[in-house]
């Protein structure tokens, strides 16, 4: 067996090992919550056929597209953002995340490699709103 086989074997079998570790929020188990994701574009690299600086993606209730708040919506968007609506909107900070910005505001870009496609790469950050 290869080393690079033998070695995910391993990490494959540590992982399954592992207790479910419970992930540090802001808000007690149960609680209700009051808030939305107001992912807002920050910065576009290239041109994006989509959206221009200062639009946003309005998420209530963490998951459900507000599309009269909303002014587009761009499947590359959605895939940079799926990863983290849920933990954000329940209250997991961006810094735990490794997405915090200098003001504590979560950052993810689209995947549009705008240098091999001519369009644009788009930077938003999420901003939690509510609570």
């Amino acid at each position: 067996m290869s080393c690079g086989i033998k070695c995910l074997s391993m990490a494959i079998q540590n992982f399954a090992q592992i207790e479910s570790v419970p992930i540090p929020t802001n808000r007690d188990e149960g609680e209700d919550i009051d808030r939305k994701l107001v992912v807002k574009v920050v910065n576009i690299e290239g041109k994006c056929p989509v959206y221009k600086v200062g639009e946003k993606i309005v998420l209530d209730e963490g998951y459900r597209i507000n599309l009269k708040q909303s002014n587009n919506i761009c499947m590359y968007s959605l895939a940079s953002i799926m990863p983290y609506y849920v933990a954000l909107y329940n209250g997991v900070s961006p810094k735990n995340l490794g997405l915090a910005n200098k003001e504590g505001r979560a950052c993810v870009h689209c995947l549009d490699p705008c240098e091999l496609t001519g369009g644009g790469t788009v930077t938003f950050e999420i901003i939690i709103e509510g609570d």
